[in-house]
């Protein structure tokens, strides 16, 4: 099993930079999401054939909801091209298992 830890975009960073000179009534549904996001994490597994995002939200800042009306588009990306690779994609947020 191949494990990669805290996957950010460089979108993602420039959120969270962004975010530093924000004030909580400044962010938008983007910034809640992001800043809310405290870790995310890849796990391939080779054998059974398996890619896993395990995400964790403070749900305090932003509810899960809010994340599929902003990443809905590319969880189905990823979930197509994992198929193209012959591999099942699983999608993990707050130990809820999602696909």
């Amino acid at each position: 099993m191949v494990r990669i830890n805290d996957v950010r975009s460089d979108e993602e960073v420039i959120a969270f930079i962004q975010q530093a000179n924000k004030t909580m009534e400044d962010f938008d549904i983007h910034d809640r999401v992001n800043y809310a996001t405290t870790s995310s994490e890849v796990l391939v597994t080779s054998a059974e054939k398996s890619i896993t995002l395990d995400l964790t939200i403070d749900t305090s800042f932003a509810h899960v909801i809010e994340y599929f009306e902003i990443f809905l588009d590319r969880m189905t990306m990823v979930r197509q091209a994992a198929e193209f690779l012959e591999c099942e994609f699983h999608l993990v947020i707050n130990n809820a298992q999602f696909s």
